[in-house]
């Protein structure tokens, strides 16, 4: 059986894009969730996005809220220990936690996307 693992998501954003440097690696970061309606009707569903370096610049500087979208890209699993406090006692924990997301490798942007070079050229 061949190894596949490979997405393509049309959707909008449901917020702002979280841009971030990472601070060990130095590496750019985004995340965001899109809003993606299900065949005839029959639900919506949330999936994260998250890119890195160059693709992860140009997600911060065109996509907004309500920004659509075409990503190509794959399906990462990961672990990761979510810390936690109870706010009576103060008590802090950690409590293992898993996360499906959608690494971007490409964004094609669609409707209502920021496109700053576009701005430029309507005030000269």
């Amino acid at each position: 059986m061949a190894k596949c693992n490979s997405v393509f998501l049309l959707g909008s954003l449901c917020s702002d894009v979280d841009f971030r440097i990472l601070p060990k690696s130095g590496v750019s970061y985004a995340k965001y969730q899109l809003a993606i309606n299900r065949d005839k009707g029959k639900g919506t569903d949330y999936p994260w996005v998250c890119s890195f370096g160059k693709q992860a610049e140009s997600d911060a500087v065109h996509l907004r809220k309500s920004s659509q979208c075409l990503v190509r890209g794959r399906i990462q699993t990961r672990e990761f220990k979510q810390p936690l406090h109870c706010p009576n006692c103060q008590h802090e924990w950690e409590k293992e936690s898993v996360a499906t997301e959608v690494v971007a490798d490409n964004v094609e942007y669609l409707n209502n996307c920021y496109f700053p070079e576009q701005e430029e050229k309507e005030v000269n």
